[in-house]
């Protein structure tokens, strides 16, 4: 038997068409696709922002978003053809009942409209919904939000460090002790009712720096006010600040709001100084720091003024001076903190003695270390200027000098450490006056250098010095043989 020819043939619109029969298994199975695929396309259009419409003659297919609140809802559009006179026909329903019907036209691909609409209080659905049929496309949408409407407001609070951190934000910050804080605390009605707000309180807000705020007008719904204050820092560690604001409705409970929380850092910087002073006991010169003379027998006192320039409490875990006669240092605080910019004191005594007598001088200096609150740093040990009690006509008195032919250098060890050592200073070349002058110094040594121009030729040149001062006397005279041509000896 000959075999049946399977025939296929065009449609007059290009496709093509078979009259073999469909195999019997397979049409349930196609079925059963075209069921899944349209649940799918169900489900995506349930819960897309947005919808499309189908192209009709002009460029773009039209894109509808909305965002649905209890007090507006705005719709956004995109996709739209480049052209004026967009024209879209917008509904919004609360629970069913009409609020409101617009017309919204635009210019160009894109436009936003602000719809504001009156929600009761509680749950119910509010319906967004559009229709286009303009500059050759058209579409529509209708999409719906499940709302529970009630009194409500938000709290947002941000901080600025003036000169350090310019801006607002939440982010934290850093700052120094003094440093001025600006806070600024944005109250937002996001409930469906006016609200009255009162009992702003931010207990970190230095007294008398709130200001702004809606004064005693009720804040509409979606409406914005901001209060500020400001806080100066004054101590180490981290410094965190949030407000509170009570709103009160026309009707129904009030609502008590807090703000987020913002943090400036302090950085602990734990330090302090010791002034050291004295003076000679029943003298009634009072205390100074400057070197003072004394004599065997006398006793001196000391003051040690210890002052925490810091930024955190400091406790002193020892302090020494080992000049001090034993038993007779006093004061400090103890075992209690020493707060940031104040001060204490420490005394002490010492009798002055033969021993002391032959260094020409005694001098004192004291020492203290102070440890922070845990975790604010580390401990610190600091020691203090020195002072010096001279002893007149203690010390010999010595000079070596250095000669050339431009210049001598007279130098000076040994002397009573006081001020105003005085000596006198001679030059002379081939027995002829070429330089005199009388140079002071204060303390034990000291150096001066002095310019001459001797006639050329050979000679000897003479550098002497002689000294009644402070209690010593003494002299030297230095020469040598030179022979001067021009600036060197040969």
């Amino acid at each position: 038997m000959a075999a049946r020819a399977h025939v296929t043939q065009a449609s007059p619109q290009g496709a093509v068409a078979s009259n073999a029969a469909p195999h019997p298994r397979r049409a349930p199975q196609r079925i059963l696709l075209l069921a899944l695929l349209a649940l799918v396309l169900a489900a995506l259009t349930a819960i897309a922002p947005s919808a499309q419409a189908s192209e009709i003659g002009g460029h773009g297919q039209g894109v509808a978003v909305t965002e649905i609140t209890c007090n507006q809802v705005v719709f956004s559009y995109s996709g739209f053809p480049e052209a004026e006179g967009n024209t879209v026909h917008q509904t919004v329903k609360v629970d069913g009942v009409v609020q409101s019907t617009t017309a919204f036209q635009f210019n160009g691909p894109s436009g936003s409209d602000t719809v504001p609409i009156s929600s009761p209080t509680g749950a119910y659905i509010t319906d967004a919904g559009g229709n286009w049929n303009t500059n050759g496309v058209s579409g529509s949408f209708d999409h719906h939000r499940k709302l529970v409407c009630k009194p409500s407001l938000s709290v947002e609070k941000l901080q600025e460090v003036i000169g350090v951190a310019p801006g607002f934000t939440s982010a934290p910050l850093e700052g120094e002790i003094g440093d001025t804080v600006v806070y600024e605390i944005i109250v937002t009605n996001t409930g469906n009712l006016a609200l009255t707000l009162s009992n702003f309180t931010d207990a970190h807000c230095d007294a008398g720096t709130v200001s702004g705020g809606p004064g005693e007008s009720a804040l509409p719904p979606e409406a914005s006010t901001t209060f500020f204050c400001e806080h100066v820092l004054a101590a180490a560690g981290p410094y965190a600040n949030e407000a509170t604001v009570t709103g009160t409705p026309t009707e129904g409970t009030p609502v008590v709001e807090t703000s987020n929380k913002v943090v400036v850092t302090v950085a602990p910087k734990p330090d302090f100084s010791i002034e050291k002073l004295q003076e000679i006991a029943g003298s009634a010169g009072g205390f100074t720091a400057l070197p003072l003379i004394g004599t065997v027998g006398q006793t001196v006192d000391y003051e040690m003024l210890v002052t925490n320039t810091g930024n955190v409490p400091l406790t002193f875990t020892s302090f020494s001076d080992p000049r001090c006669d034993a038993g007779t240092l006093a004061g400090g605080l103890g075992a209690v903190p020493l707060p940031v910019g104040e001060s204490t004191t420490y005394t002490c005594e010492h009798l002055l003695n033969a021993h002391d007598r032959k260094a020409s001088y005694y001098s004192n200096t004291a020492k203290a270390t102070a440890a922070p609150p845990a975790g604010l740093g580390s401990h610190v040990t600091r020691t203090s200027n020195t002072v010096i009690v001279d002893f007149p006509g203690q010390g010999s008195g010595n000079g070596t000098t250095e000669i050339g032919c431009t210049r001598v250098t007279f130098s000076y060890t040994g002397f009573p450490n006081l001020e105003g050592n005085t000596v006198q200073q001679l030059v002379k070349a081939g027995g002829v006056t070429i330089f005199e002058s009388t140079f002071s110094f204060n303390g034990s040594s000291g150096s001066d250098t002095v310019e001459i121009s001797p006639p050329e030729g050979e000679y000897i040149i003479d550098a002497s010095a002689k000294w009644k001062t402070n209690g010593i006397s003494g002299g030297f005279d230095h020469h040598i043989k030179a022979v001067c041509q021009g600036a060197e000896i040969q």
